[in-house]
């Protein structure tokens, strides 16, 4: 599809990416903004729709040939009136506007995975920041992980920041919504047989070297000041720790998830 280009920051065709740093488009707005060449790129090798692109007009060589790519319109913009549009300073070039999809549930009718005879999960619960998520998302991804359960009091998934951090890789993730991980951690074990693992900083919690690995196994990773909740904490299997010297008594939440899921991943068993 051409490429149109625009004078004015008011035409109805660019509302999506009107103020995005000040709006946040939530699952029932139907749609995300990608920002960046990583995460729009993502965005069009992914099986998710994207309605626009959007590019600064001093980067237009650099993205001219992205219209074979996609059906989807591009516009672009003087780079001061793009600005204006998105409410801060922008540099890096495109961004795109990507249909949404409501997360499933496990559960819901067709929602269920038919997971591998050896697979780990990720339970993610008040992790409220958008960079520790979409951080924790990129680790995921890095790593293989089967399935994202996004619990309670999460971030949105696809918000831009989050999406931002993660480079794109919500977009090619298994994402689930779980209202709670009191039920959903029993139906997991009844129906896949899948031992769970919380991050935890409690008397019952054994140092992450001598954690055993199952072949299905979920990590559950919480709020970065509060952690998992009780009701969470008493469905679990397991939970681990990982021992800490000079004082310090807790990790960021993304750099807790990398360390413990590398050893997960990396200590699978033969099956």
């Amino acid at each position: 599809m051409p490429i149109v280009e625009l004078s004015d920051p008011l035409d109805r065709r660019l509302d999506p990416y009107r103020d995005i740093r000040s709006r946040n488009w939530t699952e029932q707005s139907g749609y995300f903004i990608a920002e960046g060449p990583i995460v729009v790129e993502e965005l069009l090798r992914s099986d998710f729709d994207c309605q626009s692109m959007l590019i600064g007009a001093k980067h237009l060589g650099r993205f001219s040939t992205w219209s074979e790519l996609s059906d989807a319109p591009i516009f672009c913009l003087p780079d001061s009136e793009l600005q204006r549009l998105v409410g801060f300073k922008f540099h890096r070039g495109i961004l795109a506007c990507g249909s949404r999809r409501p997360l499933q549930r496990l559960g819901d009718s067709g929602a269920d995975l038919d997971f591998p005879a050896q697979a780990t999960l990720v339970g993610l619960e008040g992790v409220q920041d958008p960079e520790n998520l979409g951080g924790i998302l990129r680790t995921c991804a890095a790593l293989g992980i089967h399935a994202v359960l996004v619990g309670p009091g999460c971030a949105d998934p696809f918000s831009r920041r989050a999406l931002r951090v993660a480079m794109g890789a919500s977009l090619q993730l298994n994402l689930f919504r779980a209202e709670s991980f009191a039920e959903v951690l029993p139906d997991l074990w009844q129906q896949h047989e899948i031992v769970s693992f919380a991050t935890a900083l409690s008397p019952g919690s054994q140092p992450l070297a001598q954690a055993e690995r199952c072949p299905r196994t979920m990590v559950l990773l919480g709020n970065e000041k509060l952690g998992l909740s009780d009701s969470t904490i008493k469905k679990v299997d397991h939970q681990v720790c990982i021992p800490m010297q000079l004082g310090v008594d807790s990790m960021n939440v993304n750099v807790v998830a990398g360390i413990v899921l590398h050893y997960f991943c990396e200590l699978a068993p033969e099956v």
